[in-house]
């Protein structure tokens, strides 16, 4: 039989009287003469040929297909002529067997908006509505998003979000409860608890957390800029995240609201090495204890909890040396009234804590003595360097390039040099800066990238020349 273009141009938008998450699809015609099963993953809703077929959600056309007018089975054809949205959330509905199409492909819709009439093209004996609906590349049962009982999973998920720190604005932006900047488990966990998909504005948007089990009660401090009585430890997408802009919030929003600074690269640098060395080194040897939580059980506290929290700190001193219109802690001190109950960090520790960190940055920065010395050098020789300044300590014992051909032996701040066998007329060594290597690479520049709220974890993959050899 010839093929006719079913597009009709047209704009509608019909009230469904029922519903849940999605529109009935067929307002005010109810009769459902095939359910949903594992032969027919789908509804079947009988209507007049030319009842309106509405869109059940807001999204976006992805597929509009014109029946060939050939009669097949298992594949697309069967459909007729079929319309699908694909919605926020990334769940696609699919509607089947129309007389009519009123959208285009990459047109965007409402909720409730006509986008065909009822028909029987396709495999189909009568006029119905064929009304499928896909999460995750699944065909699911419909009646889940189309009837009451659907809300019962948001309901619960809203219910959860409160308990866990937060709610959804009429703006439907993320909000957080009691004044807190995080809230305590990532949107999908919550979503995955109250037996929902994801919700819209979590897609492609990172996950802020804090934990309100490690949420300390007794560890608290004072700034130029705040007081506080209770400290959490942040996390994007689970990573360690230390707020850069001291006294801002986290700006929830969207859920990537988070950024409010650009750093330089060396400034990242620096925040960097204070993090490897304070926390995640904790060369200061800060101890754990136990103290309490949000909840006010006693829980017991990590030593890279307590390090943390020293760090933040000392990146909000050195955020405030940085100058300029950066917000930083001009002074930090930490009394033992701060916290509830007697406070289990204490200005001493801190104060010890940063003097160790600080000494092992420096060294970063401090140019080792014998960096850029030419050595001559016979056959058979042994020459040893030694660097003055300490900072070659901090470097790998191992070369990260030696062009000489000349055995390389490093311990402290000794440098070895023999010559033996067959070496280069010329050449060099070149020693790297000592980060763990599963510290390196975390992100493709080597350090956390350009905001306000560090993420990850820096290679520092300076490397200082330290001689140049000739014999």
């Amino acid at each position: 039989m010839p093929v006719e273009d079913p597009y009709v141009p047209g704009f509608t938008v019909i009230e469904s009287e029922i519903g849940g998450t999605h529109a009935w699809p067929v307002p005010e015609h109810f009769d459902v003469t095939q359910g949903y099963g594992d032969q027919h993953a789908a509804l079947d809703i009988a209507a007049d040929t030319g009842t309106p077929v509405i869109a059940t959600d807001d999204g976006t056309i992805t597929v509009t297909q014109t029946w060939n007018g050939i009669v097949t089975k298992g594949d697309s054809n069967s459909y007729g002529n079929m319309v699908q949205v694909t919605h926020a959330d990334g769940t696609v509905t699919l509607y089947a067997h129309l007389s009519e199409i009123n959208v285009r492909q990459g047109d965007t819709v409402v909720r409730g908006q006509q986008i065909g009439r009822v028909g029987s093209t396709g495999n189909s004996s009568g006029p119905h509505l064929h009304f499928e609906v896909r999460s995750n590349g699944s065909k699911v049962d419909p009646m889940v998003y189309i009837t009451e009982d659907s809300t019962d999973a948001e309901k619960h998920f809203e219910e959860l979000l409160e308990q866990y720190g937060g709610y959804i604005g009429e703006d439907g932006q993320l909000r957080t409860i009691d004044g807190r900047e995080a809230i305590d488990k990532t949107l999908v966990e919550i979503a995955e608890e109250a037996g929902l998909n994801p919700p819209v504005f979590y897609a492609n948007n990172v996950t802020v957390t804090e934990s309100r089990s490690t949420y300390i009660m007794n560890i608290g401090y004072k700034t130029n800029v705040e007081d506080m009585n209770g400290w959490g430890g942040k996390r994007v997408n689970g990573r360690v995240a230390y707020c850069v802009e001291h006294g801002v919030a986290l700006g929830l929003g969207d859920n990537g609201g988070y950024t409010q600074r650009e750093l330089t690269k060396e400034q990242l640098a620096k925040l960097t090495l204070i993090d490897y060395w304070g926390r995640y080194k904790n060369i200061a040897n800060v101890k754990g204890c136990s103290a309490v939580n949000y909840n006010w059980d006693t829980i017991d506290v990590s030593a890279e909890y307590m390090a943390e929290f020293y760090t933040q700190l000392l990146i909000w001193e050195t955020i405030n040396s940085f100058g300029g219109s950066f917000v930083g802690a001009s002074s930090v001190s930490i009394p033992s009234t701060v916290g509830g109950m007697d406070n289990i960090a204490s200005q001493s520790t801190y104060n010890a804590f940063k003097k160790a960190v600080l000494a092992k940055v420096d060294q970063f920065y401090t140019t080792p003595s014998i960096d850029g010395q030419t050595v001559t050098i016979k056959i058979g020789e042994t020459v040893t360097l030694t660097d003055t300044t300490g900072a070659l300590a901090s470097y790998k014992d191992t070369p990260s390039a030696n062009t000489t051909g000349i055995s390389v032996t490093k311990q402290g701040d000794t440098i070895t040099l023999k010559a033996t066998g067959t070496p280069k007329e010329n050449g060099t060594i070149v020693f790297g800066y000592n980060v763990d290597e599963d510290r390196r690479n975390r992100n493709a520049d080597g350090y956390y990238r350009g905001t306000s709220r560090l993420r990850g974890y820096s290679s520092c993959k300076y490397l200082r020349r330290v001689c140049n050899e000739k014999w």
